[in-house]
This record gives C-alpha cells, structure tokens and sequence, in this order.
C-alpha cells in the first residue's frame, strides 16, 4: 500500500507540474458556480493561489458589467451535455486590476471524473492593445503588432485579401510578407481547426476574430493560438 501511495503521489506531482506550466489556467467549478480546482500556474499569471479563490464563486472575478453576460453563457453550457462555449470578460487579478481573458467551459457535469465545468483561460488583453492601435494610428500600432506572439493577421472584408501579418504569423505559417498579401483569406482560414502551413504541414489553432474600420476600410483581425504546445501537453497528461 505504501509503495501505491507514493506512485500515486508522484504521479499527482507530475502533473501538476505540467500544468502549472503550460499558458492557460485550468479550472472547474460546480453548477452553483463554486471553484472545485484551479492550477497552480493561476498565480503566476494574474496573482491568485488556488486558496485564495477557493472561498468565493466564479463570479468574483467578472467585472460587473461583464458579470450579466457571462453568467448567461455559463448558463447555455450547463444545458446540455459536453456542450462548449467560448467568451471574453474582463478579469480581475490579485493585484486588483483586470485583464481582458478568453474562456472556453466545456460542461462535464456528468463525468464522473470530472463532476463539473471544465475550464481553460489565457490573457488576450495584448491582443485588445493591438487593435485600439490599429484605430488610433498605423504609425503607433506596427512596433507593438510585430511583438505579440501569437500570429495576427488583418484581413480586407471586401476584396477577402490579406492586408498585412506580424513576424509570428510569418514564423508559423511559412509566408513573406509580401506572399501573405498576395493570398486570399477564404484559402486560408477555411473554418477546419487545424491550419496549414506554406510547406503544406498543419498545426492545431485557436482562431478568433475582431472586426473594425480602419483606413475607411472594414478589416477583420485574425488572432491565431497555436495549440500544438497544449496538445502535446495533454499527450504528456493522459
């Protein structure tokens, strides 16, 4: 029993380990909102331990006017089994200021493992930086545009034509610049979950959209989350 006890043990730090450093915080609650576990890395990214939260509800960390809309979602997941949603809400960390996050809950209420919503969140407030500098002037936005790790590409609404794509999407993906242009949106985003690369190899993505006028022109901007870091997690996991 001792020698099971330590396995068991050991393999409950190692994955705890794993998650605690992969970018997304892990969490799930019950149907009445009240945490039953968040990964350790919670407090790395927006200051709370997992103790810290552990007396509250989800709630207490939705900025007030996000708080009506979110529980309205969590509501439409509790629905219906395995049923999934994904949302932006303003987040409030340890430090007491907010950042802007994006949730997917998947309800698992059923499975006995489980016994609740599983969740996974990751900061995308950068991403909100980026295109308030896209509206206010080209010229501000292109140093911090180039910076952002995740691939972001804009996209011209009437013509389908890419308008231009930072450094990450061109490491990713394969392309120039100049050969992003020259591609048609409808090509590359084709609504699969994995994205193809110019050497015609995929990797698994997160894709979302925002849509703006900039210039006098209707732009969706593209931000794409390479998942291939997470799944090979999940491999390490199960």
């Amino acid at each position: 029993m001792g020698d099971l006890t330590f396995s068991l043990q050991s393999e409950y730090d190692r994955l705890e380990a794993i998650i605690s450093n992969i970018s997304d915080v892990v969490s799930v609650m019950d149907a009445e909102a009240r945490l039953l576990y968040k990964s350790p890395n919670c407090e790395k990214l927006f200051g709370w331990t997992p103790e810290d939260l552990s007396k509250g509800t989800v709630w207490d960390v939705v900025h007030p006017d996000d708080l009506h809309r979110v529980k309205y979602e969590f509501s439409e997941v509790l629905k219906q089994k395995d049923s999934t949603r994904s949302f932006d809400f303003l987040y409030l960390c340890k430090d007491m200021k907010y950042r802007l996050v994006r949730l997917t809950a998947i309800n698992k209420v059923e499975d006995p493992n489980i016994k609740g919503v599983l969740m996974n969140y990751h900061d995308i407030t950068s991403h909100k930086r980026i295109l308030e500098k896209l509206i206010e002037s080209e010229g501000k936005y292109r140093s911090v545009f180039s910076a952002v790790k995740d691939p972001i590409i804009l996209i011209d609404l009437e013509t389908k034509m890419i308008i231009d794509a930072n450094d990450s999407a061109t490491m990713i993906y394969g392309y120039s610049n100049e050969e992003f242009k020259k591609l048609n949106a409808v090509a590359l985003f084709n609504g699969k979950v994995e994205q193809q690369k110019k050497d015609g190899s995929f990797f698994p993505a997160e894709v979302t959209t925002s849509h703006f006028e900039f210039d006098g022109k209707q732009v969706l901007l593209v931000v794409v989350k390479d998942l291939t870091s997470t799944f090979n997690e999940r491999e390490q996991i199960i």
